[in-house]
């Protein structure tokens, strides 16, 4: 029991530590967007309404505006920085979790007794998802910090912003399954990478062309990415819970066929 105790201290110890950084990198693009819109909501509303107006109904489908703070807001709850260091945290977690160990040489050490294998795999996936957190709610802390220092609470809706941010973890919680589970199979991290990075690029890609095609709607149900409506939880429209539900949900499921692989695997 105390081996286990210091296994998680470590593990999430060091999840943290690492996700500290990237908190930081998204806290600081928020307070550059809050700044932005103190000195320049007027020429940006302006510069909106110049847009085509196919341009602006793509925008807004996507929760992306900037006639309003909120609005602006969800330009970087989607912004590619947020989004690149989830998913580099989600897929490099589960990618040390067991094939860094196994291409290493250190897996027969690690996953064999006094600890076992379902031991050192919770603490990779507390580990995984300490990180996970740690970032997602960088984004409202980010908000809180951008209104009070701005002085534009009046303009903020806070608990939507603290749900998206619920989705946006979720969402990565279930990248992370995904590639636990391909990390169970693989024998380099490198393989982890590829097959996880690309299927997370395929999921993202179809679920942005269902929404410029409406006859690919249905697909959208079936990437982690379609649970993500931006425009619904920011507007107070849409409640988190049902989709970070769903997503928790599959991501157990990943985790889980990751152990019963992990279970039988030959080290």
């Amino acid at each position: 029991m105390r081996r286990a105790r210091a296994l998680f201290a470590v593990t999430l110890g060091r999840g943290l530590a690492s996700a500290a950084a990237s908190a930081m990198g998204v806290m600081v693009l928020m307070l550059i967007t809050f700044g932005m819109w103190k000195g320049l909501s007027g020429a940006l509303t302006e510069m909106y309404f110049l847009l085509p107006d196919e341009l602006r109904l793509a925008l807004e489908a996507h929760g992306a505006q900037w006639t309003t703070l909120m609005g602006y807001l969800g330009l970087v709850y989607q912004h590619p920085i947020p989004f690149t260091l989830l998913g580099m945290s989600a897929i490099g977690s589960a990618a040390r979790a067991i094939a860094g160990e196994v291409e290493v040489g250190t897996a027969d050490l690690l996953f064999t007794r006094p600890l076992g294998r379902g031991t050192v795999l919770a603490a990779h996936v507390a580990g995984a998802l300490a990180r996970l957190v740690v970032i997602a709610g960088a984004l409202p802390t980010g908000v809180a910090l951008g209104a009070t220092l701005t002085h534009q609470w009046e303009l903020v809706d806070f608990g939507p912003c603290v749900a998206a941010a619920a989705v946006l973890g979720a969402l990565f919680a279930c990248v992370f399954g995904y590639a636990l589970l391909f990390s169970a199979l693989a024998r380099t991290v490198t393989t982890v990478y590829a097959t996880a990075a690309g299927l997370t690029v395929t999921l993202y890609l179809t679920s942005f062309l269902a929404e410029v095609k409406p006859s690919w709607e249905p697909l959208k149900r079936v990437t982690p990415f379609g649970y993500y409506r931006v425009q619904g939880l920011l507007s107070g429209e849409r409640p988190a819970w049902p989709d970070v539900a769903v997503l928790l949900a599959a991501t157990a499921a990943s985790v889980a066929a990751a152990w019963v692989v992990l279970r039988r695997r030959d080290l």
